[in-house]
């Protein structure tokens, strides 16, 4: 049976108009609260920055994890300002948070294979400047949405499209991705007719390529890439389910380590419980609710060890009795210890620091609520 489907028609039909050159000096000027801007990448008249959205008391040398966001719009338009509120909340659990500018057909003329390679730029200059930044080279993720999915999975997965002239000892890859309903497939594949079935000129035009595959992350997955996480709602109609079970699937194929839940909806700070919030409530797909805490972990007295809590918290051990319930009443439940530091290769409970909070984690295991 042959399967058919229309992928991105809609995301790229703007770009057969507006892919003609423009003319005239661009400098992002975007405002977007809370944050600091830096040009991080300069080509003819054009000033692309980056919007840095650092944890409180954060100084250079500080050596902390950081993802760098790139918003959807169809390759055409779209602003940073789309994950701004992403960036915020990562940024007050410890982490520092970037949303970068990059080209797109309704402001600089450009074709999609610009944008990646304003996405690899991104990634390089994150690197480039970690001290000052306070970031550690190697842990830098980049996440997106849609097209900016696209030149965020693109960062991790294409061996093609790097800007001209930049250093090429600098790495582009990202050391995790994490992609909202991404465009993964951007060429023919077996058993799969993309965009609709457009004929193969139509889409190198389009694309602003001769050969599509190279700008395709899907059809360029190998071993010793990055970790992905794609977040995909099964209802989508511009960017179809199925490509990101494609890419799943072939990235599990691969050897890596690649997941996909099919939730219809996420939510951050959901209220539950008694007078509890949740990080994340993930709902919809024909599945029981989700509900995800997340903990962040800074703690090693022992070489290689990483622990939590690093303080006694009554906050954190009601937390684990309120997952408990969720469970109970027949949701799914699940704390995230997220592991700040890259000298640590495993993780266990302080249970000296806080007795009551390893018992109430205990006991929401033994309930069914599940710890990674």
């Amino acid at each position: 049976m042959k399967i058919i489907i229309t992928l991105t028609a809609a995301l790229l039909a703007p770009l057969a108009l507006l892919a003609q050159e423009k003319k005239g000096p661009y400098e992002s000027d975007f405002d977007l609260p809370g944050s600091r801007a830096e040009v991080y990448k300069t080509i003819g008249d054009v000033k692309l920055k980056i919007y840095i959205y650092e944890p409180k008391g954060h100084k250079a040398g500080a050596n902390r994890p950081a993802i760098v966001f790139f918003f959807g719009g169809g390759w055409t338009g779209g602003t940073p300002k789309q994950f701004q509120e992403h960036c915020r909340y990562l940024a007050s659990k410890g982490m520092v948070e970037m949303a970068a500018d990059y080209r797109v057909a309704s402001r600089q003329g450009t074709k999609p294979f610009h944008c990646v390679r304003d996405g690899k730029s991104a990634v390089r200059w994150i690197r480039q400047n970690a001290k000052r930044l306070g970031v550690d080279p190697n842990r830098v993720a980049v996440g997106g949405g849609s097209a900016g999915g696209h030149v965020a999975a693109s960062t991790g997965t294409l061996p093609k499209h790097d800007e001209p002239g930049e250093d090429m000892m600098i790495s582009s890859v990202p050391n995790a991705v994490v992609l909202y309903n991404p465009v993964l497939i951007t060429a023919e594949a077996k058993g799969l007719k993309t965009f609709g079935g457009d004929r193969l000129e139509r889409l190198k035009k389009r694309l602003g390529v001769e050969d599509p595959t190279t700008l395709s992350p899907y059809h360029n997955i190998r071993k010793g890439l990055p970790s992905s996480l794609v977040i995909h709602g099964r209802g989508d109609t511009t960017v179809p389910f199925l490509t990101a079970e494609m890419f799943v699937k072939q990235s599990v194929k691969a050897g890596l380590r690649s997941e996909l839940d099919g939730y219809d909806d996420l939510r951050r700070e959901v209220k539950y419980g008694k007078n509890s919030r949740i990080d994340i409530l993930l709902s919809g797909g024909g599945k029981p609710d989700c509900y995800v805490e997340i903990k962040n972990v800074h703690l090693m007295r022992e070489p290689g060890v990483a622990e939590f809590p690093d303080s006694v918290s009554s906050r954190a051990a009601k937390h684990q009795g309120e997952l408990a319930n969720m469970v109970e009443q027949g949701a799914r439940a699940v704390t995230v210890y997220l592991c700040q530091r890259e000298d640590c290769a495993s993780f266990r409970l302080a249970v000296d620091i806080d007795p009551d909070y390893a018992k109430a984690a205990a006991d929401a295991k033994s309930s069914g609520v599940e710890a990674v």
